[in-house]
């Protein structure tokens, strides 16, 4: 098997064209919805569900507001 690589040299304009491709892209709730549906079912399947999602959620929302820098 053949594989192109491409290697991106201007991570600047990568990074520049994916930022303005989030702001200029609208959220698509149900699709958003519809993808997170099939990873959950593919995770059961994985027997990597947790099921008691709520569990810890007070740690998990310090961290997650942390790493994001917000208070």
């Amino acid at each position: 098997m053949v594989y192109n690589i491409i290697m991106i040299k201007n991570t600047d304009k990568l990074r520049e064209f994916e930022d303005n491709l989030i702001k200029n892209t609208p959220v698509d709730f149900e699709e958003n919805r519809a993808v997170f549906e099939m990873l959950k079912n593919q995770a059961i399947q994985m027997n990597r569900w947790v099921t008691n999602d709520l569990e810890g959620i007070e740690s998990k929302i310090k961290l997650a507001r942390a790493l994001n820098g917000r208070k």
